[in-house]
Protein backbone atom coordinates (compact mmCIF):
# COMPACT_ATOMS: atom_id res chain seq x y z
CA UNK A 1 0.00 0.00 0.00
CA UNK A 2 1.58 3.29 -0.95
CA UNK A 3 1.82 6.51 1.26
CA UNK A 4 -1.44 8.57 -0.74
CA UNK A 5 -3.80 5.11 -0.23
CA UNK A 6 -2.00 5.07 3.83
CA UNK A 7 -2.81 8.65 4.06
CA UNK A 8 -6.75 8.19 2.43
CA UNK A 9 -7.46 5.37 4.70
CA UNK A 10 -6.37 7.42 7.62
CA UNK A 11 -8.12 10.14 7.10
CA UNK A 12 -11.30 8.38 6.11
CA UNK A 13 -11.37 6.67 9.24
CA UNK A 14 -10.51 10.19 11.19
CA UNK A 15 -13.38 11.29 9.45
CA UNK A 16 -15.43 8.53 10.10
CA UNK A 17 -14.88 9.13 14.36
CA UNK A 18 -15.21 12.89 13.76
CA UNK A 19 -19.14 12.11 12.23
CA UNK A 20 -19.86 9.35 15.28
CA UNK A 21 -19.17 12.33 17.58
CA UNK A 22 -20.91 14.55 16.09
CA UNK A 23 -23.79 12.10 15.66
CA UNK A 24 -23.53 11.68 19.12
CA UNK A 25 -23.28 15.14 20.46
CA UNK A 26 -26.67 15.89 18.10
CA UNK A 27 -28.86 13.38 19.85
CA UNK A 28 -27.45 14.05 23.28
CA UNK A 29 -28.49 18.04 22.41
CA UNK A 30 -31.92 17.26 20.80
CA UNK A 31 -33.98 18.62 23.34
CA UNK A 32 -36.12 15.37 23.83
CA UNK A 33 -36.43 14.59 27.52
CA UNK A 34 -34.40 12.75 29.51
CA UNK A 35 -35.81 9.51 29.52
CA UNK A 36 -36.94 9.23 25.71
CA UNK A 37 -32.68 10.38 24.92
CA UNK A 38 -31.72 7.68 27.81
CA UNK A 39 -33.60 5.02 25.47
CA UNK A 40 -32.22 6.75 22.14
CA UNK A 41 -28.82 5.80 23.20
CA UNK A 42 -29.65 2.35 24.46
CA UNK A 43 -31.19 1.72 20.47
CA UNK A 44 -28.08 4.09 19.06
CA UNK A 45 -25.23 1.84 20.87
CA UNK A 46 -27.26 -1.32 20.00
CA UNK A 47 -27.20 0.06 16.14
CA UNK A 48 -23.75 0.67 16.24
CA UNK A 49 -22.78 -2.58 17.91
CA UNK A 50 -24.67 -4.60 15.03
CA UNK A 51 -23.11 -2.48 12.60
CA UNK A 52 -19.09 -2.80 13.56
CA UNK A 53 -19.95 -6.56 14.41
CA UNK A 54 -21.12 -6.85 10.61
CA UNK A 55 -18.10 -5.18 9.69
CA UNK A 56 -15.76 -7.22 11.15
CA UNK A 57 -17.04 -10.43 10.16
CA UNK A 58 -17.42 -8.64 5.92
CA UNK A 59 -13.34 -7.76 6.66
CA UNK A 60 -12.54 -10.67 8.78
CA UNK A 61 -13.89 -13.03 6.16
CA UNK A 62 -16.11 -14.56 8.27
CA UNK A 63 -19.55 -13.25 6.80
CA UNK A 64 -19.58 -14.76 3.24
CA UNK A 65 -21.32 -12.22 2.09
CA UNK A 66 -24.63 -13.34 3.66
CA UNK A 67 -27.32 -12.29 4.80
CA UNK A 68 -26.45 -12.20 8.31
CA UNK A 69 -23.57 -9.64 7.52
CA UNK A 70 -25.96 -7.34 5.77
CA UNK A 71 -28.21 -7.61 8.33
CA UNK A 72 -25.72 -6.23 10.96
CA UNK A 73 -23.00 -3.99 9.02
CA UNK A 74 -26.13 -1.91 6.72
CA UNK A 75 -29.39 -3.22 7.68
CA UNK A 76 -28.78 -2.41 11.52
CA UNK A 77 -27.82 1.27 10.83
CA UNK A 78 -30.11 2.05 7.15
CA UNK A 79 -33.09 1.24 8.68
CA UNK A 80 -34.21 -0.77 11.72
CA UNK A 81 -32.07 1.39 13.90
CA UNK A 82 -32.88 4.65 13.22
CA UNK A 83 -36.26 3.28 13.12
CA UNK A 84 -35.62 1.85 16.63
CA UNK A 85 -34.11 5.17 17.53
CA UNK A 86 -37.17 7.13 15.95
CA UNK A 87 -39.41 5.48 18.24
CA UNK A 88 -37.56 5.82 21.09
CA UNK A 89 -37.48 9.59 21.27
CA UNK A 90 -41.48 9.48 20.17
CA UNK A 91 -42.31 7.28 23.50
CA UNK A 92 -43.81 5.13 21.28
CA UNK A 93 -44.80 1.70 22.94
CA UNK A 94 -43.06 -1.93 22.61
CA UNK A 95 -45.66 -2.92 19.78
CA UNK A 96 -45.05 0.13 17.44
CA UNK A 97 -41.00 -0.14 17.97
CA UNK A 98 -41.05 -4.16 17.26
CA UNK A 99 -43.89 -3.07 13.92
CA UNK A 100 -41.21 -0.79 13.04
CA UNK A 101 -38.12 -3.23 13.40
CA UNK A 102 -39.44 -5.76 11.93
CA UNK A 103 -39.92 -3.90 8.63
CA UNK A 104 -36.88 -1.82 8.95
CA UNK A 105 -35.05 -5.21 9.15
CA UNK A 106 -36.41 -6.24 5.94
CA UNK A 107 -35.85 -3.19 4.67
CA UNK A 108 -32.46 -2.75 5.51
CA UNK A 109 -31.47 -5.90 4.13
CA UNK A 110 -33.45 -5.10 0.67
CA UNK A 111 -31.54 -2.25 0.12
CA UNK A 112 -27.95 -4.08 1.09
CA UNK A 113 -29.33 -6.36 -1.31
CA UNK A 114 -30.12 -3.73 -4.03
CA UNK A 115 -27.09 -1.81 -3.89
CA UNK A 116 -25.15 -5.08 -4.64
CA UNK A 117 -27.28 -5.85 -7.28
CA UNK A 118 -26.61 -1.86 -8.69
CA UNK A 119 -23.04 -2.39 -8.14
CA UNK A 120 -23.10 -5.40 -10.23
CA UNK A 121 -22.03 -7.84 -7.34
CA UNK A 122 -24.92 -10.00 -7.06
CA UNK A 123 -26.25 -12.28 -9.14
CA UNK A 124 -29.28 -11.62 -11.88
CA UNK A 125 -31.52 -13.60 -9.68
CA UNK A 126 -30.84 -11.47 -6.42
CA UNK A 127 -33.24 -8.82 -7.91
CA UNK A 128 -36.05 -10.88 -7.67
CA UNK A 129 -34.93 -11.11 -3.70
CA UNK A 130 -35.00 -7.53 -3.22
CA UNK A 131 -38.29 -7.40 -4.57
CA UNK A 132 -39.46 -10.50 -2.50
CA UNK A 133 -38.04 -8.68 0.75
CA UNK A 134 -39.51 -5.42 0.47
CA UNK A 135 -43.35 -7.04 -0.08
CA UNK A 136 -42.07 -8.89 3.17
CA UNK A 137 -41.25 -5.57 4.77
CA UNK A 138 -44.97 -4.18 3.65
CA UNK A 139 -46.84 -7.16 4.68
CA UNK A 140 -44.74 -6.96 7.98
CA UNK A 141 -46.78 -4.24 8.47
CA UNK A 142 -50.55 -5.46 8.65
CA UNK A 143 -52.50 -5.79 11.89
CA UNK A 144 -49.55 -3.87 13.63
CA UNK A 145 -49.68 -0.97 16.24
CA UNK A 146 -49.51 1.54 13.69
CA UNK A 147 -51.40 4.25 11.85
CA UNK A 148 -52.83 4.13 8.20
CA UNK A 149 -50.48 7.26 7.31
CA UNK A 150 -47.54 5.74 8.59
CA UNK A 151 -48.01 2.01 7.02
CA UNK A 152 -48.87 4.36 3.92
CA UNK A 153 -45.75 6.20 4.17
CA UNK A 154 -43.27 3.24 5.06
CA UNK A 155 -44.73 1.23 2.32
CA UNK A 156 -44.26 4.15 -0.10
CA UNK A 157 -40.16 4.04 0.94
CA UNK A 158 -40.38 0.11 0.35
CA UNK A 159 -41.62 0.87 -2.91
CA UNK A 160 -38.99 3.31 -3.96
CA UNK A 161 -36.66 0.65 -3.63
CA UNK A 162 -37.77 -2.10 -6.14
CA UNK A 163 -35.89 -2.89 -8.98
CA UNK A 164 -37.15 -3.44 -12.60
CA UNK A 165 -38.79 -6.57 -13.29
CA UNK A 166 -37.27 -7.95 -16.24
CA UNK A 167 -39.34 -7.69 -19.22
CA UNK A 168 -41.41 -5.04 -17.88
CA UNK A 169 -42.48 -2.00 -20.76
CA UNK A 170 -42.05 0.90 -18.67
CA UNK A 171 -38.17 -0.57 -17.06
CA UNK A 172 -39.59 1.69 -13.40
CA UNK A 173 -39.88 0.19 -10.29
CA UNK A 174 -43.51 -0.62 -9.82
CA UNK A 175 -45.17 2.35 -7.63
CA UNK A 176 -42.88 4.66 -8.74
CA UNK A 177 -44.61 7.35 -11.51
CA UNK A 178 -42.41 9.16 -13.96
Amino acid sequence: MGRDERYGRSVAILVGDLAAVWAETLLREAGFAPQLTSAAFERFDRMRLAMAAGQWLDVAGEGGGGTRVAALKTGSYTAEGPLRIGAALAGAPLGVEEALAGFGRRLGEAFQLRDDVLDGDAPSAASSRVNALLSDASRSLEGRALGPEAVAALRSIADLLRLPVPGRASGRAPGVEA
